[in-house]
């Protein structure tokens, strides 16, 4: 008798991997009817090890690793860890033939003419200016207008707040304004380079809600008074103002 030529080890061993392969998965699919964990673990068995044992050519569809493997039984009944809806597996089936997708192809025709760079670069600007406004809009007034601190300094009152916000801000209709809540020095004194008093400022900011254009904002200014010489001080008027930084509101929410 011929005695048959010797095989590797690592031949046998595939070779009989793969005939008990569909006992192993009969025996798998009867055992996914015991219950969920034990449904969940053979599923993961199946998604980590079974394609790589057959070294399968290209990669399957998401989520359908080693159905083709599996054969008939997976494909007659629903896969039940698969949660997608129906046109949702369709959808992830085509993923796989993309040949076969819609494709529009066009053209279009543009010419720039150099009167155009200035109404261009108008827009661009209007457009950002449109952005920034929209992107950062109070939905309602900030909470310092509901809690708003007290003007008590005599230099300070609220009608003298009221007449230098008329006087100083003429393009903006003040809708409503309140001081904010300051536990410290109410004033301070800034000084040149040679320690000399240049002006005193209010602590406190004075917030305020304005129209301006026809739309509505909330904003804040700083106030102070410029040193007049031998320890007095002049007039009380806007320091700083937050015109870049204001942030739209809707009028109606102004009350």
């Amino acid at each position: 008798m011929t005695k048959p030529p010797p095989r590797s080890r690592g031949e046998g061993w595939v070779r009989g991997r793969i005939d008990l392969l569909p006992l192993l998965v009969d025996l798998l699919l009867q055992l996914v009817e015991l219950g969920g964990g034990l449904r969940l673990a053979v599923r993961r068995l199946l998604l980590a090890r079974l394609p790589c044992e057959v070294g399968r050519a290209r990669r399957p569809a998401r989520r359908h690793v080693g159905r083709e493997l599996l054969g008939a039984r997976l494909h007659a009944a629903e896969d039940p860890l698969d949660e997608r809806l129906p046109e949702e597996r369709e959808a992830d089936d085509r993923e796989e033939d993309q040949e076969k997708w819609p494709f529009i192809q066009d053209g279009f025709d543009f010419t720039l003419r150099e009167a155009d760079i200035a109404t261009l670069n108008k827009n661009r600007l209007a457009t950002i200016d449109h952005m920034e406004e929209n992107a950062f809009r109070y939905d309602k007034l900030p909470d310092v207008f509901s809690r708003p601190g007290k003007l008590t300094d005599p230099n300070a009152t609220t009608a003298k707040v009221a007449a230098i916000l008329k006087r100083d801000l003429p393009n903006r209709a003040i809708i409503k304004f309140v001081a904010e809540q300051y536990s410290g020095t109410l004033w301070s004194i800034a000084k040149d380079d040679f320690g000399l008093p240049r002006y005193k400022y209010f602590n406190p900011h004075i917030w305020m809600a304005y129209k301006m254009d026809g739309k509505c904002y909330v904003g804040y200014v700083t106030l102070r008074q410029v040193y007049s010489g031998g320890g007095t001080y002049g007039p009380l008027e806007v320091a700083w103002t937050t015109t870049k930084d204001d942030r739209g509101i809707d009028c109606e929410k102004v009350k």
